[in-house]
């Protein structure tokens, strides 16, 4: 008992020591153990789901597919089941529905909630739950549905369910979601065709057997299909299905890489603290083995200092970051994420990371005590001798550009003679400086990224949806008395020597209401000759601008475009076309969509066009910030955080700083230096490592936030990394803030300094 009593007596001595290792090691687990258990729970939730519903590997549409092709594909080497469906785009006055005509239930089963589940051969609609809730719609209810064609039907609501085709319920306007706008529902065949005399398949499921080739599949459906064949996606390329790995993956970034400053540090820390705490036991140690002792096992007394730090600071940051960081996360990823439920499974790794930094306190531990168990004790007793500053190169320059006064000397001999400790110090005030600047920048890269396309590019104040319409039989845009844009949409398959993909085509008529270069003040309209792609799908297909890409519009003729430029576009999965262009070879230019200003008559607009629906963007760009609120919480986090760390380091430095220097402080009271000018040395150190942290932190953060920025971009979004002057600013002023009031807190305590103590010491 006597060394576990020795043990708790000398933590509560330098508890402010101690407390900060626990602080730090706190921090990093409770990271570590939040960003695993939140993307852990994204994971599974989403993984049980799709067993759920037996989500399907790989989409392909096509024109009135037949249930011979259905057989033929399946017969196909590598197929594990076919489903064919229709899929129809109806209205129900300013809202959209997508229409899941089923002839069958065995893949991409709707997932039922509430009402009868679904059934072949039953009437009504199965409808989405988010869609219902938004509009006030429940079982029972009826809903009117019409198609572009002008048929429509009253269904009637059987039930409320969810599809794992659409956990990220996106519209092609808008990477948010709009639950009272867009939604989408089942039926099936029979039901459809009586409603809305609709009838035929337009896409194909597939599930694929484990270990076969996807894109050998398609190519082959293809050869089989033949002009049937539109295009396909995979499972990898689906936007729902691509958007919940790319968040899982996220947080895994996040959960892994950030704890390394935090271990980083606790690990500087615990060395310097056990070094001091060895250094003045010398004569306890020397004791204790002249009592028969062995070296051995004052070692493993010292290494259990390490497992009861790491423990405490562990299981603190285990729980915190269990319940904590959810709580911050769950309510934006349940907007985001359409899931039938979350599961709460506590991760494994949790247990894991307390254990690793158990591990890295022991190290800390072996890497103090290094030699200075292993000699006589008589040698132990004698106490060690103190550190010599040394000289070096980098130091003389030093000396030779700082004024050789009192203050600088004694600062810079202090320094030199304590390598570790001013690192540390340095180490503190980085970590403290990046994880506030580095929190601030990802607020400013979401806003810079909705105004890049709200406020940039997307000039538009209204768009309307309008039935598919030559643009022959359309008024004349200059007619009108505001101005109107006139663009078609659709999907395209494009593709290069280094690959294909399917992207989204806007084809512009004559206006300024889309630009194309962001970092312009003035609308840069699109090229009238050649096609132009984003740097991201640039990248993907190994092109750039001047060379050739083919292009293939709805299963027909691959056509040959030049690329006119390479934009940064915030939708980075769009490829823009002039009209002339378009037509230029040899396509029709059908308008799907008008672009109006803020001043448009939308009675006078529905008067003059086909309108299916009308959206305004101002209520898109707030449902995207809306999206945003976790990114306010990480950061809001991270500055606490990054505060915690700072004040804990700095303080425990001081304190070091205090103990190692007692002796030189009580020479300089024994000198007449008075407590002011005592304080004045201690707080331009402290100032000096804390603006050296900050100079390292302020590129280190931008360097990190282009990196995060290149990790999270895909194919179809582009991120735009940003710092406000405001945000280096406000980081500099925490940190130093944090800095000045831990060196008041220090500066007391030189005055309690015992002189007669303090100057004993070995000759």
């Amino acid at each position: 008992m006597i060394l576990p009593q020795k043990m708790f007596r000398d933590i509560w001595h330098a508890k402010a020591q101690f407390l900060t290792i626990i602080i730090i090691v706190a921090c990093g687990i409770f990271t570590f153990v939040g960003a695993i258990t939140v993307g852990g729970r994204l994971e599974k939730s989403v993984s049980r789901f799709y067993d759920a519903t037996r989500i399907n590997d790989i989409w392909i549409n096509v024109q009135n597919a037949s249930d011979t092709d259905l057989d033929a594909i399946k017969q196909l080497p590598g197929v594990e089941e076919v489903q064919g469906r229709a899929v129809l785009k109806m209205f129900s006055g300013n809202r959209s529905v997508d229409v899941f005509v089923l002839n069958g239930n065995k893949l991409s089963r709707p997932y039922r909630v509430q009402g009868q589940p679904y059934q072949a051969g039953g009437e009504g609609i199965w409808l989405d739950r988010e869609f219902a809730a938004a509009n006030a719609l429940k079982v029972g209810d009826t809903l009117d549905l019409s198609l572009a064609s002008g048929r429509s039907g009253r269904v009637v609501i059987q039930g409320l369910v969810l599809s794992p085709e659409k956990l990220i319920d996106t519209s092609s306007e808008t990477l948010s979601t709009r639950h009272d706008l867009y939604g989408y529902g089942y039926m099936d065949k029979q039901a459809a065709s009586e409603s809305f005399r609709v009838s035929g398949m337009n896409q194909i499921m597939l599930k694929i057997k484990q270990g076969a080739d996807g894109q050998a599949l398609i190519r082959q459906a293809e050869n089989l299909l033949g002009g049937k064949y539109l295009d396909s996606m995979t499972h990898e390329e689906h936007p729902s299905t691509a958007g919940a790995a790319n968040q899982i993956a996220q947080f895994k970034t996040v959960g892994y890489v950030t704890p390394v400053l935090f271990f980083s540090l606790a690990v500087l820390v615990m060395v310097s603290t056990m070094s001091r705490l060895i250094a003045n036991q010398r004569t306890q140690i020397g004791t204790m083995m002249s009592l028969g002792f062995s070296p051995r096992q004052i070692r493993r007394h010292y290494i259990t200092y390490g497992l009861v730090l790491g423990i405490a600071g562990g299981i603190i940051g285990l729980v915190s970051g269990y319940y904590g960081i959810p709580k911050i996360f769950m309510g934006t990823l349940t907007r985001a994420f359409i899931l039938p439920e979350w599961t709460t499974a506590f991760p494994v790794e949790a247990v894991l990371s307390v254990a690793a930094v158990c591990g890295c306190c022991v190290l800390a531990v072996l890497l103090a005590s290094g030699n200075k168990l292993k000699q006589w004790p008589a040698a132990v007793l004698r106490g060690s001798v103190p550190p010599s500053p040394g000289h070096s190169r980098a130091g003389n320059r030093l000396n030779l550009r700082l004024p050789s006064s009192f203050d600088n000397v004694w600062m810079l001999r202090n320094l030199k003679a304590h390598k570790m400790r001013a690192l540390m110090g340095v180490i503190g005030a980085f970590g403290c400086t990046f994880l506030i600047l580095f929190g601030f920048a990802n607020i400013d890269s979401s806003g810079e990224a909705i105004e890049a396309e709200f406020g940039r590019q997307n000039l538009f104040a209204l768009k309307a949806d309008i039935n598919a319409t030559s643009i022959s039989l359309l008024p004349d845009p200059s007619a009108s008395e505001t101005p109107v844009q006139y663009i078609q949409e659709a999907g395209i398959q494009v593709k290069s020597e280094q690959g294909e993909r399917n992207l989204l085509l806007t084809v512009l008529d004559n206006g300024e209401y889309i630009n194309l270069d962001v970092n312009s003040s003035k609308p840069v309209t699109v090229p009238q000759e050649g096609i132009v792609v984003s740097d991201n799908t640039a990248d993907v297909l190994g092109v750039q601008k001047g060379e050739r890409i083919k292009v293939r519009f709805a299963g027909g003729a691959w056509r040959d475009f030049r690329i006119a430029d390479t934009i940064q576009a915030p939708a980075a999965n769009k490829v823009y076309l002039s009209r002339r262009a378009w037509e230029k070879s040899g396509e029709a230019f059908v308008v799907t969509s008008l672009l109006l200003g803020g001043q448009a008559n939308l009675e006078r607009v529905k008067e003059a066009y086909p309108v299916t629906q009308i959206v305004a963007k101002k209520e898109i760009r707030e449902a995207n910030a809306q999206l945003n609120e976790g990114v306010f919480a990480s950061a809001a986090g991270l500055t606490i955080a990054a505060i915690f760390l700072g004040v804990a380091v700095i303080y425990s430095l001081g304190l070091i700083s205090l103990t190692e220097r007692s002796r030189e402080f009580a020479t300089l009271k024994v000198l007449g230096f008075r407590q002011q000018e005592i304080r004045r040395l201690l707080v331009r150190e402290n100032l000096l490592l804390t603006l050296a942290g900050i100079a390292l932190a302020v590129p280190a953060a931008w360097e990190a936030i282009q990196a995060l920025a290149k990790w999270n971009a895909d194919e179809t979004i582009m991120l735009f990394p940003k710092i406000r002057l405001l945000s280096y600013f406000s980081a500099i002023c925490l940190t130093l803030l944090s800095s000045y009031a831990v060196n008041r807190l220090m500066s007391r305590k030189i005055s309690h300094i015992d002189m007669v103590t303090s100057l004993k010491a070995v000759d």
